[in-house]
């Protein structure tokens, strides 16, 4: 049984809230999910007519037993309309999913292959409680505000989707150079950093599907690996490797490493670990630099 920690911060923010609901509230329509990527979208065809839709709402980790995710929506899908409508900010989408009196919804999504539209329901506040509250109860234990699980057992409740291709929409991949990404390349990684006689620097962090606390779009996070100078140091040095939660877990596993924060850590053509060097929202870009010049200086 592999166990796995889990402190998402949409639970975080959203499960006291739905604690709290009281009888009138708890009939209140509710989305399943925390809308906070908009995406620009270009002009798309849909159903024979063309969208005035100038933002996508990406969809984050869903809860498998969500209507609207047994009739079809998945992670990493964009919401184009909602009920024929448009929405440009989460509060505008919010408060006309709180006004609707009825639970049907008709939703046109861009996926991968193409757009769709289903015709599902949503829950009510109550409905989303018992949802969430199901999974809450499978947890495994607690240490320090964040709850464990088994892996194998999250995966029926909550669909997380491809944290990578998610990812790979944010502003700060963009920014950013990594000569791989995901764990499973991590053979080939080795590889190239024997052809190339470099170390290997592996990039810990969540992505917003998981850990959003600890993701790369955090500000402090992002003005610390996306600065140039952390970019050309790693550019130049390095074979660098992007990992993020879930599948960083084995990664602090391996390595017998605390995985409550991001790291970066620095490894060998044997996989031996040379350094190590734990981020949090209070590590300064000359702590960063000073670890890379140490690191640089040790495998010269």
């Amino acid at each position: 049984m592999t166990i796995t920690s889990y402190e998402d911060q949409t639970l975080k923010d959203s499960t006291p809230a739905v604690n709290r609901i009281n009888q009138e509230d708890s009939t209140r329509l509710v989305l399943g999910f925390s809308p906070i990527e908009f995406i620009e979208v270009k002009e798309l065809e849909m159903s024979g007519k063309k969208s005035d839709c100038k933002k996508g709402i990406l969809v984050p980790m869903l809860y498998t037993k969500l209507p609207i995710y047994q009739d079809g929506l998945r992670p990493g899908d964009i919401i184009l309309q909602i009920d024929g409508q448009c929405f440009k900010t989460a509060a505008k989408l919010l408060s006309y999913i709180k006004q609707k009196q009825s639970p049907h919804v008709v939703i046109d999504f861009k996926m991968s292959t193409g757009i769709r539209t289903i015709q599902s329901s949503l829950v009510s506040a109550n409905e989303y409680h018992k949802i969430t509250t199901e999974f809450l109860n499978t947890s495994t234990g607690s240490e320090g505000g964040i709850l464990f699980f088994d892996a194998e057992e999250t995966t029926k409740y909550i669909d997380r989707g491809d944290a990578y291709e998610y990812f790979k929409l944010d502003e700060v991949y963009k920014q950013t150079h990594w000569d791989f990404i995901e764990y499973r390349k991590f053979g080939a990684v080795i590889d190239y950093a024997k052809k190339v006689s470099k170390p290997v620097l592996i990039a810990l962090f969540g992505s917003k599907s998981c850990c959003s606390y600890m993701s790369l779009s955090q500000k402090n996070y992002e003005s610390l690996i996306a600065d140039k100078k952390t970019q050309e140091n790693i550019k130049d040095n390095f074979v660098s490797l992007l990992v993020l939660k879930p599948e960083a877990y084995q990664t602090y596993k391996d390595y017998n490493l605390d995985a409550s924060k991001p790291a970066l850590l620095v490894v060998n053509a044997d996989r031996q670990l040379i350094n190590y060097f734990q981020l949090s929202e209070e590590t300064e870009k000359k702590a960063l630099m000073e670890f890379l010049r140490q690191t640089n200086e040790t495998v010269k």
